[in-house]
């Protein structure tokens, strides 16, 4: 909720975004476009298996940045959400081709991101992503959420793609504990973000 509606802000103000669906486990925001009408597409997951297992049909390979961008994201109807003057462009970059569930959990397990990075690919992967979505030119802003907690998702979000680290927690002692502990996991890697903000969400009434 808080990256979609940083979202809508931004397209109120004219600014083309990017949102990449990171949670892959369950990826909420990728069911966002189908909702919205949206045409299937391949998505994250699909574009690591094929740079991995079938390069020769890899568009992060093979196309311009700008062509294998356009074959992974899928427009969402800014108005249907971002009431006003939303004359700005989202377009989601799913987790994955979910029509086929079962052919997108296949994929995910196949990948194994937690045995790519044990190998040392899994950073080669995320830098040539990054660097084709840099390449296109096509967004202001790329906002990527990623799963909740400690996985490896969430490294690779937070590590590897992301200059800018928004941390949402809220104010109790299991959200404190765990928020402390994730930070001591990313300030011990390398690299780091640019720049931390915490951002505490819900404010509790009435809690200590």
């Amino acid at each position: 909720m808080a990256l979609i509606n940083t979202a809508a802000h931004l397209v109120r103000g004219n600014r083309r975004v990017l949102i990449i669906d990171l949670d892959l486990e369950a990826p909420g925001i990728s069911y966002l476009v189908k909702k919205d009408g949206g045409k299937n597409a391949n998505g994250f997951v699909d574009a690591v298996y094929e740079l991995l297992h079938e390069p020769a049909k890899s568009p992060l390979i093979n196309e311009s940045p700008a062509n294998a961008i356009e074959k992974l994201i899928i427009p969402l109807n800014v108005k249907s959400f971002a009431e006003g003057g939303a004359h700005g462009i989202i377009q989601i970059l799913p987790a994955g081709q979910l029509s086929d569930i079962t052919e997108y959990q296949r994929r995910l397990r196949a990948i194994d991101f937690a045995n790519l990075y044990r190998e040392g690919v899994g950073v080669r992967v995320l830098e040539r992503i990054k660097e084709v979505i840099i390449a296109a030119e096509r967004f202001d802003y790329v906002l990527i959420d990623s799963r909740t907690g400690l996985s490896t998702e969430a490294g690779m979000a937070v590590r590897d793609l992301a200059d800018h680290l928004i941390v949402v927690m809220g104010l109790n002692n299991q959200n404190v504990t765990g928020t402390a502990d994730f930070l001591r996991l990313i300030h011990a890697g390398e690299p780091r973000p640019k720049s931390l903000t915490v951002v505490l969400s819900p404010i509790p009434l009435g809690e200590d």
